[in-house]
């Protein structure tokens, strides 16, 4: 996951941002695992990608190794950072898995470009600006697989139930009775 010292950079605020990268469960607020150095973690701002990978700089969280990256905005607009980190084996589902990550940063009030896509092979689209979001509202979304809507694993028209009932996250049909995942938190 990753998650910025701020959703809304403010000229009081200032523009320096921490970006923390770590690879946990945050529905299920854990555990923190160890996450290798990320194959590709960037920025979309503008319409353009920068590649940020650099930049990053290896933390411990809980005893694991994670990353974190300081970033300075300039100017208003809608940042769109991103990670894909190195795939992993999970035994439990018998194969290599990625968890493609994003969050969106507001400057300055601007508004523009939250739900700019990066083209990343397993994306969510944002139906809700991610950053305006207050304790208690709902985020919503559309899972893209290679830019088109994914099918449901659990069929059509089908929605998974919470593993539990300490679950922040489920899924719920959109009009057109595709699964969309809807997370429940106070910031993202």
């Amino acid at each position: 996951m990753i998650t910025s010292s701020t959703d809304t950079v403010t000229e009081q605020s200032g523009g320096k941002i921490t970006l923390d990268l770590i690879f946990t469960h945050p529905m299920e607020r854990g555990p923190t695992m160890q996450m290798e150095r990320p194959v590709r973690f960037g920025v979309k701002e503008g319409g353009k990608v920068v590649d940020l990978e650099p930049q990053l700089q290896p933390v411990t969280v809980d005893g694991k190794q994670a990353w974190q990256a300081a970033y300075e905005i300039k100017a208003p607009g809608d940042y769109v950072f991103f990670v894909e980190p190195k795939p992993y084996w999970e035994p439990s589902e018998e194969k290599m898995i990625v968890h493609y990550a994003k969050v969106v940063v507001d400057a300055f009030g601007s508004g523009e470009g939250w739900d700019a896509m990066i083209g990343l092979p397993v994306e969510i689209r944002p139906l809700a600006r991610p950053y305006g979001l207050w304790t208690g509202n709902v985020f919503r979304g559309i899972v893209e697989k290679n830019g088109k809507p994914a099918p449901s694993r659990f069929g059509a028209g089908a929605c998974p139930r919470p593993a539990d009932r300490t679950s922040r996250t489920f899924c719920s049909l959109d009009r057109r009775r595709r699964p969309t995942p809807v997370m429940i938190s106070a910031r993202w």
